[in-house]
């Protein structure tokens, strides 16, 4: 289960989201799919030179989010707290 205090910070929420949105672009066809419906297909050469650079960054700040929580919960803690 996910604790609540890692879904009420928002940079793990924005960056978790944007990470799976960005890694169903990079992975499979969507995005390909998507560019071509809208007359785009010429695009499609450049699409993984900005979308691996844009999976690194929101992996990035999830994991930034992450760290800000674990922080939080440290300075929280007291000498009942397990490691």
């Amino acid at each position: 289960m996910i604790d609540k205090k890692y879904t009420d910070n928002k940079l793990v929420v924005f960056g978790g989201l944007s990470a799976v949105i960005v890694a169903l672009c990079c992975f499979t066809p969507l995005l390909v799919w998507g560019l071509a419906a809208l007359g785009l297909a010429g695009l499609v050469a450049y699409v993984d030179v900005a979308l691996l650079p844009l999976l690194a960054i929101v992996l990035g700040i999830t994991y930034l989010g992450i760290e800000q929580v674990r922080k939080q919960d440290e300075a929280t803690c007291d000498d009942t707290c397990t490691p």
